[in-house]
């Protein structure tokens, strides 16, 4: 377990800096989403959802597409189309939430 909460580190340590976000200064649709995805690699539910909710939906895609790489099935590839169509949909439904409580930058 040592091993997988080192590797959690080093790719924490070395996150995508959000591009929108130091141009900008204010928080895109996806911005989260690595947070999200690494506290739920370390299984705290909640801070993931607290970072970003369609963290859990990425995950479940990226799940399931490594499935489809290994089966080929018809039925993954309709669900890695959903989950990503909800990952899209949670996240920018996300954004006009926080959009309307007034904590974006615009």
């Amino acid at each position: 377990m040592k091993v997988f909460d080192n590797s959690i580190t080093w790719l924490e340590s070395h996150a995508i800096p959000c591009p929108f976000h130091m141009i900008t200064g204010c928080d895109c649709p996806g911005c989260g989403m690595q947070r999200s995805v690494f506290t739920l690699m370390r299984g705290d539910l909640s801070q993931s959802l607290d970072h970003h909710p369609s963290g859990i939906f990425f995950v479940l895609f990226i799940l399931v597409f490594l499935f489809n790489l290994k089966f080929q099935h018809r039925y993954t590839r309709l669900s890695m189309n959903g989950l990503l169509i909800m990952t899209v949909v949670v996240a920018i439904l996300q954004y006009i939430l926080r959009w309307m409580n007034g904590e974006l930058c615009f």
